[in-house]
């Protein structure tokens, strides 16, 4: 029956299994595999990933082959929304990075088959955390998949291409720093351009990047990169980048108030100036992204102020 279902059935299978119980839970994930998931609508796809974690099951695994089989039916959704209360993706990023890894790569290429019209996000998107896929490192192929993630991140590819291969990279290697971080900086000293330079930027860009601050000769061969390319002018440039790139993507506030998971880059600022206070390149360049954070809270404070006392003339 799972074989010839109709989308109406394999929806009612799908269901079935999402409330299976450990003593008939492998019966479910044996029958998951056997449908032809890639028939249901692109909307339904929460539903299917939620079956790799049935409610009255949560300690039977599901097998890597019925996994793969999920996973494979999803590679045309166009986005892959993260459904934390059905936990099956969570689950799956835990049991069988690799399986992940090998998703996203498909979801990549039919990316780049589509074009920069499509309507088509790579990575899983969720709403409460970044992307990444830590269980990775354990895999016997990762010092591979790093080489070809930089490369890709690297190299010559559809312009569209650049962020899917950069969040990717973010994602999977950025815990590798012994990896990276030499060649990034290499990347740095033989940049030629400005442009080249703040182009590399992008790398350590990602919501609360810190590694300006957790690597001071990283941040100094950039800065002194850029002094010897254009001067004041390309210091004072690239120390915006540097401060542009660090932190959170956004911020919100209460009151005119940054609120306190929001609130951070300062006192991190705070304690690289002063460990760093003697250092002429480093030392002026965290003092003055102490000073640009004062400037941005003060005037958070007066903007608020300002439309309280705007309604109050109302």
């Amino acid at each position: 029956m799972a074989a010839k279902a109709g989308s109406d059935e394999i929806m009612s299978f799908v269901t079935l299994v999402q409330s299976v119980g450990p003593s008939c839970a492998e019966w479910g994930f044996e029958l998951l595999r056997k449908l032809r998931l890639a028939d249901l609508p692109d909307e339904l796809h929460g539903e299917v990933l939620a079956a790799l974690n049935p409610y009255q099951a949560p300690r039977v695994d599901p097998p890597l082959a019925t996994v793969r089989h999920v996973l494979d039916a999803l590679v045309k959704v166009p986005e892959i929304k993260i459904d934390h209360h059905g936990g099956g993706f969570e689950r799956t990023v835990k049991l069988y990075p690799r399986a992940i890894y090998d998703f996203v790569l498909k979801r990549a290429a039919r990316y780049e088959t589509l074009g920069q019209k499509a309507p088509y996000q790579v990575v899983p998107h969720d709403i409460l955390a970044r992307f990444r896929l830590e269980g990775l490192s354990a895999d016997a192929d990762f010092d591979k998949i790093c080489g070809f993630l930089w490369e890709k991140m690297m190299g010559k590819v559809p312009e569209h291409m650049r962020y899917v291969w950069r969040e990717l990279f973010q994602g999977i290697v950025l815990d590798r720093v012994d990896f990276w971080l030499p060649k990034l900086t290499e990347a740095v000293k033989a940049a030629t351009l400005l442009k080249q330079l703040r182009e590399l930027m992008e790398v350590i860009h990602f919501d609360g990047s810190l590694i300006v601050f957790f690597f001071p000769d990283f941040t100094r061969a950039v800065l002194q990169r850029a002094d010897d390319l254009e001067g004041i002018e390309g210091y004072e440039s690239m120390r915006t980048t540097l401060y542009v790139v660090s932190g959170p993507r956004s911020r919100s506030g209460t009151n005119g108030e940054l609120n306190k998971d929001k609130d951070y880059v300062e006192a991190e600022a705070v304690k690289a100036a002063t460990t760093h206070a003697a250092d002429s390149v480093l030392g002026p360049f965290y003092r003055w992204v102490v000073e640009v954070e004062q400037h941005e809270r003060e005037q958070s404070r007066k903007r608020y102020q300002a439309d309280m006392a705007s309604l109050d003339e109302e």
